[in-house]
C-alpha cells in the first residue's frame, strides 16, 4: 500500500458553519460547475477516500469560511481531536489587516496551525480575481502583516498569477 501525506485538502461542515460559496447561490467560476462538492466533506469523507493508499498526514488549508477566521481553526482543532484529521491547518488571515497580529497570536493557540494563506491571485479580470485588490503585495499595511509570519512561525502559502512573480520577488 503507498504512503502518502495529503497536503492539500479542505473539509467542511455546511450545517455547522457557513461557507458562502458553497451554500449560497453558485457563483460561475473559472474552474467550472462545483455542485458536487456543495456537501459536507468531514473527516471521514477524506478516510473513505483515501482507504486505498496509507494517508499518514494531511494538511487542511482554508476553506473560506464566513465570519472570523480563527472559527474555522478552532472548528478544524476540533475535529483533528476527535477523528484524527487534520494533521495540520493553513489558516486564513488578512496580513493587510489592522488586526493581523491579534489573529495571528489567536489562531497560533491552535497546535496544528503552520501557515497562513491570502488568495492574493490579481489579473484585472473579474473572472480570475482574487478576494483582494491588485498590489496588495506592494503594501506597506500588507508587507507589516507579512513580516509577523516569521515571530509566529508560520509558513505563507502565496496563490498569486504570473504577471505577480515580480511583486512576490520583492516581497520575498
Amino acid at each position: 500500500m503507498r504512503t502518502i501525506v495529503d497536503a492539500h485538502h479542505h473539509l467542511w461542515d455546511l450545517k455547522t458553519n457557513h461557507y458562502p460559496w458553497l451554500s449560497d447561490q453558485v457563483i460561475p467560476r473559472r474552474f467550472g460547475d462545483y455542485a458536487a462538492i456543495r456537501r459536507n466533506y468531514l473527516p471521514a469523507d477524506l478516510r473513505a477516500d483515501t482507504q486505498g493508499v496509507n494517508l499518514i498526514k494531511s494538511v487542511h488549508v482554508q476553506a473560506n469560511m464566513a465570519g472570523d477566521p480563527v472559527q474555522e481553526t478552532q472548528w478544524l482543532q476540533e475535529q483533528f481531536t476527535r477523528h484524527g484529521l487534520p494533521h495540520a491547518i493553513v489558516a486564513h488571515a488578512d496580513l493587510s489587516a489592522e488586526g493581523a497580529e491579534e489573529v495571528l497570536a489567536r489562531h497560533t493557540a491552535h497546535a496544528n496551525v503552520r501557515g497562513i494563506r491570502l488568495l492574493l491571485h490579481w489579473l484585472d479580470d473579474v473572472d480570475y480575481n482574487g478576494p483582494m485588490r491588485a498590489h496588495v503585495m506592494r503594501e506597506a499595511g500588507f508587507r507589516r502583516g507579512y513580516a509577523l509570519l516569521a515571530k509566529y512561525g508560520l509558513s505563507f502559502d502565496l496563490p498569486l498569477y504570473f504577471p505577480q512573480a515580480g511583486e512576490a520577488e520583492e516581497l520575498l
